[in-house]
This record gives C-alpha cells, structure tokens and sequence, in this order.
C-alpha cells in the first residue's frame, strides 16, 4: 500500500518559460555545516525527473512515474554525503513540456526539496527556496527530436561543454545565474504526495575495458 505524506509546499523554478520543451536546468544551493551530520532526511521530487548530486558525488535519480494527483516524493538520509563546512547540493532537472506515454503535461515544470541535516543539537535547512540557483545545463541540446509518440527525446550532449563545469562541486562559481523563483500556490499543480513504492535503481560506475572502434557522425 502506497504511503501518503504530508504536502510539498517549497517548490521552486527558474524565472523563463514555465513548461519549456526538453529542458535540462541546474538547480544548486550551498549550505554550511558546523558538523558533519548524524542524520540528514530529505524529501525530493520534480516535474519531470531529477539527479541529486552532493559535493560532486552521484546520490540518485527519480521520481517514479506518478499522476500529477499522486505525486511521487523520495525520501533519502543524505547525511553520508555530507560533510563539515561547505557543502553543495546539485539538481538536475529535466523537464518533457510534452505528454508522453509515462508523463502527463501539466503545463508547470518545478523541484520541491524539504529537509534538515541534524548536527548534533542543531538543525540546518535543506529545503528549496528562492536562495537556490538555476541555469540551463549547456551540454544538452533542447530542440531535439521525439524518439516516438510514446517515449521521450533522442539525447543529444555536447561533452566539449562539459570541460570545466563543474556545477556539481561547492567551489563551483555560479554568481552569473539566476536565483530560482518559488512558486505561488495557483502555479503548484502537484497534489496528494505518495512515498516511492518501488526500490531506487540499483547504478554504479564502471570503467571501460576497452575502445574497438571510433566512428563519427555528422549532422546535416
């Protein structure tokens, strides 16, 4: 049985389109610790799909498919990525715009975070609001074709514009984004908040054994 969980009432955007085609926006706040923390529970989603990062480390991906009246929340104890002093939580959203055959378009793409990282006696905030930055991830390439009706998007990333940004670290210098916009509660289309009911996926990094062959293609 699905668990139900108390609303999600932080959720944040960027200040452009409210439902952009194939977006993928980067979302991060720096947070300072006076204590690495015993415990760190945090509730997460999107609209469409995230990936956390912590400090440069790969935490998880999600939501689960859900309707937008029964949106799915993950709750994660992110305390073993977080460490004393400065810290840096990074969110990858990436927003369809378009109906598919596991997403229903709502017109309104956003990130809701709510939590607190426990240091001893204290309790330090997590949740998203309008302190968090935000910009256009620039290695993926928005106006891409659908694979099908029923699935999403052919992936198209520029790996040159990945070199020397590295968004997902705290010394990261993110001065020249914009400061994320909290929505108001007319925009907030989400409702009825649902625990994960299925396991996250189970990722890790594997090296390459070897390259057989290099072969390119060249777009018209």
């Amino acid at each position: 049985m699905t668990s139900r969980l108390t609303p999600l009432s932080s959720w944040i955007w960027w200040s452009g389109e409210a439902s952009p085609r194939n977006a993928n926006l980067c979302f991060r706040k720096k947070v300072e610790l006076p204590a690495k923390p015993e415990r760190a529970l945090i509730r997460l989603s999107a609209d469409s799909r995230y990936q956390l990062w912590i400090n440069g480390r790969f935490v998880c991906r999600g939501p689960a498919r859900y309707y937008p009246e029964h949106v799915c929340v993950d709750e994660i104890d992110i305390a073993p990525f977080l460490l004393t002093g400065a810290n840096v939580l990074a969110i990858h959203v990436h927003h369809y715009g378009e109906n598919t055959y596991d997403y229903i378009h709502i017109g309104q793409g956003g990130l809701a975070l709510e939590g607190a990282a426990e240091c001893g006696s204290r309790r330090i905030a997590l949740g998203t609001d309008e302190m968090w930055k935000v910009a256009r991830h620039p290695c993926w390439e928005p106006d891409t074709a659908r694979l099908n009706t029923r699935l999403g998007f052919q992936e198209l990333y520029d790996a040159r514009r990945a070199q020397g940004f590295a968004w997902t670290t705290a010394d990261f210098d993110d001065r020249s984004w914009m400061s994320a916009v909290r929505l108001p509660r007319d925009r907030i289309r989400w409702s009825g908040e649902e625990k994960r009911d299925v396991p996250f996926l189970i990722e890790r990094f594997e090296p390459f054994a070897g390259v057989r062959s290099v072969q390119f293609v060249h777009s018209p």
